[in-house]
């Protein structure tokens, strides 16, 4: 039998443990969501199906009224977020103030193009935001326009070309917390507030020329609110413990008038505002069991004497129609199925119109969540009549159109807020679900007909599309079920608006979700438990990083969304987990130590408190080590367990000092390894067969430190600007490498994984940013070729800490054209495939880099033998993006903030990556 013929048997032998993909798999991502977040302000155009809104995420979008199909949505990521929207429907355009009343912008309405920008120039760099919109008469014909305050100052704009008509300063305090704008006939009223010494001051200001027309100040013992409310003769505000109404005069000298609505929800409520309505005001409080609204009444009686409505926790701005005021209130309905939208007449307090509408989120699991804001509107009917519908944004970021007491569309806005994700496993069986779909032969035929009319482009548009759905529906990667190459899973995310939810990864459908009902919400995910046996679902942890004690952490099933909560009497400020499971049977249950840091110094807790876990620690406790960072004062500190004596009631670990480093200026990046970074060899073999030993010591952190970010470089000494790189020793604080980029700075992004660093930054000498390279290897085996290992035993000492190794590191430095948000990498269960750095573009692009590009071994010159051998890169000092490379493809995720969690599968080659913004998911 010749040597090609075994091969051949050898090879058919090891066929049924082989394990591929197809092409087409690669390099594809599955699905992709897009959102705008919850709005905070929202405009519904009165002749045309168009809804602009604003968000709490920075996002400015119109939507089609009709389906809430997103047209077009813009990122606004000045610092500060939104501070205003107004839309002009006789010219068709939106008006933005953002980045804390610096920056106004109109955009085109329909097709979101940027009509004008300009800059506000607020001279006191602090202070309140707001604008309003109104009309105003040049002499020939209504001019609309645009008044905007910041801080101190109002400024009145024209909204066709921005054009700047005139300012006045309309307080000389120093320091300001609230402001407010509203417009009347012919005059701005602007209202000021100090929270602190509850100073309040009302201006109003000539439309035409800016002078002043009135002015007086009040100064209220009640304590005011961040909340103004300009009337059409008054102005409002909520005193800060919701107890008192205050409203002064816009003009004349009258004293500010206070009623006290404490009768009206008995104890401390939970949150109150305050609603403008015509010549009046509403107030709604909410309170622990119950909510309720009133219309203050017009004189200084009681509240006692005006109407009440029950169950309001909501209201929208006042409408006129036919020479009425009407303001629209939303609630929960008595029966708790739903919630009602009723219009109230503001000068008779009488209900003129209500509607019913069910407005439940199919999927949702626990507490329902009340509406938070409303949004009215108004359309002309076929009779002729007019009629109401309501933007309605719930307490979980839901967004929902109400018109007829119908819903006319419904959109869950939460998954644009995740801030932890985490992928398991599946459950192994499902009752009523089947693991593959069954489709019948004549749907596979026509299936593999049209396939070979579309590989040989004999197809039309139709039967495209026609193909995409039948591979869709006979195609097992949606099942909800485990499969045996690990590629299903469920990504479990938690988001800021209280929501946890269970996406299927084969097409981000919502497999469960749950309301979590208790603020502060969790921000961060933990898998606590997970079992071999297939049909055990695994347990997570849901906790909060930062802020004070006590702290909830909530258990919960993966696979079903049951929640139970535990109450600690600490806060989280660090999570470590620890390097070691406790078996129990099937089951693997990990361990963390919960770091709290509130009072200055670390305390420790662990979890779970167990006697199991308790007598494992006390046998390991040396072995336990980790760090915490103080950025802005540039220090590390290492923190080590005492002696593993834990509490039995508290689960309290005793910490000891082991090391502090201090960088001399403020830390700007830090990079780790992962605990779990899978590494498929231990050394790198050179093209003349010699072996470069990696250093892979888990406890290795990249620190780099320089001038604080934001800080302009004008205001630097340039000769003494230097961006300072530290590999370091987290268990003894040993620093093992330092080098100096002299003429650099940051921002800063890093990824750490295996033994190389990969780090971005801004260098001012060649104006233009650059991406280095570091690789780590042990220099005390040199020489040591692959025969001398096969023939001995080879260099087999234990790593330690407290016996360094001397330390060899390749570098290399490459200029790149691109700003960087994040910086990740790819992995594999086995490591063997070649890792790919994931570069979060400034365009809100993921670029996935082959980490050869980035190998500092690339040869300079001429290619010698051994580097054609090992097959590397020459050397270039620009790293190209080739446009096939970008994992996006001509897709961005807009507001990048995490280039994406990869999660391993059991396929050795395969993993799976989810993308993460602040209001887009993929």
């Amino acid at each position: 039998m010749g040597p090609a013929v075994r091969h051949l048997i050898g090879l058919a032998l090891l066929a049924p443990l082989a394990c591929a993909m197809f092409e087409d798999q690669a390099g594809k991502y599955d699905w992709r969501r897009t959102f705008i977040g919850a709005p905070t302000a929202a405009a519904l155009h009165s002749r045309k199906p168009r809804l602009s809104v604003c968000t709490r995420p920075g996002v400015l979008a119109t939507l089609n009224l009709r389906d809430g199909e997103v047209w077009w949505r813009h990122l606004l990521d000045d610092e500060g977020g939104v501070d205003g929207m107004a839309v002009i429907e006789k010219i068709g355009v939106v008006v933005t103030l953002s980045g804390g009343g610096r920056r106004l912008r109109a955009w085109d309405q329909l097709e979101g193009a940027l009509r004008w920008e300009e800059a506000v120039g607020r001279g006191d760099g602090g202070g309140p935001s707001a604008m309003v919109d109104l009309v105003r008469n040049d002499g020939s014909a209504d001019q609309p326009v645009v008044a905007v305050m910041a801080g101190r100052e109002v400024k009145l704009f024209a909204a066709t070309d921005g054009e700047e008509i005139w300012s006045a300063v309309v307080s000389d305090a120093p320091a300001l917390d609230a402001g407010e704008l509203g417009a009347g006939d012919g005059e701005i009223v602007a209202a000021t507030a100090h929270t602190g010494s509850g100073r309040l001051r009302v201006v109003s200001l000539s439309v035409e020329s800016g002078a002043i027309l009135s002015e007086h100040s009040e100064t209220l013992q009640q304590g005011l609110a961040t909340e103004l409310v300009i009337g059409r003769m008054s102005v409002g505000v909520l005193s800060s413990d919701y107890k008192h109404v205050c409203t002064t005069m816009i003009k004349g000298q009258q004293s500010a008038t206070c009623t006290s609505v404490e009768e009206l929800l008995p104890g401390k409520p939970r949150r109150g505002s305050l609603y403008q309505a015509g010549n009046r005001f509403l107030v709604a409080l909410r309170g622990t069991e119950n909510n309720i609204a009133a219309l203050l009444p017009a004189s200084g009686s009681s509240i006692s004497s005006t109407q009440k409505y029950e169950g309001v926790t909501a209201a929208t701005a006042v409408l006129t129609v036919d020479e009425k005021s009407l303001l629209g209130i939303v609630g929960s309905a008595d029966d708790g199925q739903g919630i009602f939208f009723k219009m109230v007449d503001v000068t008779t307090g009488e209900v003129v119109h209500e509607e019913f509408a069910d407005l439940h989120l199919h999927g949702t699991v626990g507490p329902t969540k009340h509406v938070e804001s409303a949004f009215l509107g108004r359309y002309n009917r076929k009779d002729g009549t007019t009629g109401f519908r309501a933007l309605l944004v719930g307490g979980d970021d839901s967004l929902s159109l109400i018109q007829q007491g119908q819903v006319v569309w419904s959109k869950d806005e939460a998954l644009g807020s995740v801030q932890s994700s985490l992928f398991i496993d599946p459950p192994n069986a499902v009752p009523g679900v089947a693991n593959l779909p069954k489709g019948d032969l004549l749907k596979k035929i026509k299936a593999q007909i049209l396939s070979l009319k579309v590989q040989f482009s004999l197809n039309t548009e139709q039967e495209k599309l026609e193909l995409m759905d039948m591979k869709q529906a006979l195609s097992g990667k949606n099942a909800p079920l485990r499969d045996p190459n690990g590629s299903r899973k469920y990504i479990i995310s938690a988001t800021a608006s209280g929501k946890l939810y269970a996406l299927h990864n084969g097409d981000g459908r919502v497999v469960w979700s749950r309301c979590l009902s208790q603020a502060p919400f969790p921000n961060h995910v933990l898998l606590s438990r997970h079992s071999h046996d297939p049909n055990e679902a695994p347990q997570l942890l849901l906790v909060r990083l930062g802020g004070p004690g006590p702290s909830t952490i909530l258990t919960v099933n993966a696979h079903t969304g049951a929640v139970s909560e535990e109450t600690v009497p600490f806060g989280i400020q660090k999570i470590v987990q620890l390097p070691g499971v406790i078996r129990d049977g099937p089951a693997e249950q990990h361990m963390f130590l919960f770091v709290d840091d509130s009072s200055g110094y670390p305390e420790a807790y662990l979890s779970p408190n167990l006697p199991e876990t308790r007598a494992w620690l006390k046998e390991v406790y040396k072995q336990i080590h980790f760090w915490r960072s103080d950025k802005g004062n540039g220090t590390m500190a290492g923190y080590g367990v005492v002696n593993g004596d834990v509490d039995a009631t508290t689960g309290h670990v005793q910490l000891s000092d082991l090391w502090s480093l201090s960088f001399h200026s403020p830390i700007l990046e830090i990079a780790t390894r992962d605990t779990f970074d899978p590494v498929h060899s231990f050394v790198k073999i050179l093209g003349d067969r010699t072996l470069k030993f990696k250093y892979l010591n888990p406890n290795t952190a990249f620190v780099a430190s320089g001038p604080a970010f934001g800080v302009p470089s004008e205001e630097l000494d340039r000769e003494s600007i230097e961006l300072t790189v530290t590999v370091l020793d987290t268990v003894t604080g040993r620093v093992l490498f330092r080098q100096v980029h002299r003429g650099a700075r940051g921002p800063v992004k890093a990824v750490f994984s295996q033994h190389w660093i990969v780090y971005h930054y801004w260098s001012l000498k060649n104006q233009r940013y650059q991406m280095s390279a570091m690789e780590l290897y042990d220099s005390g085996h040199q020489g040591i070729s692959v025969l001398d290992v096969m023939l001995s035993e080879g260099p087999n000492e234990t790593l330690s800490s407290h016996q360094p190794v001397p330390l060899e590191v390749l570098r290399s430095s490459y200029f790149v054209s691109n700003a960087v948000k994040t910086l990740t990498t790819t992995k594999t269960s086995k490591g063997i495939t070649t890792q790919r750095v994931l570069i979060g573009t400034a365009a809100d692009q993921v670029y996935a880099m082959d980490k050869r590009f980035l190998d500092p071994r690339r040869p300079k010159g001429r290619k010698p033998t051994e580097a054609r051998e090992e097959r590397l890169i020459p050397y270039s000092e620009n790293l190209y993006m080739y446009p096939t490379m970008y994992a996006t493809q001509n897709k961005d995720v807009l507001g990048l903030k995490v280039s994406g969690w990869c999660f391993v599968c059991r396929l050795k080659c395969e993993c799976l990556w989810f993308m993460l913004a602040s209001i887009a998911a993929t």
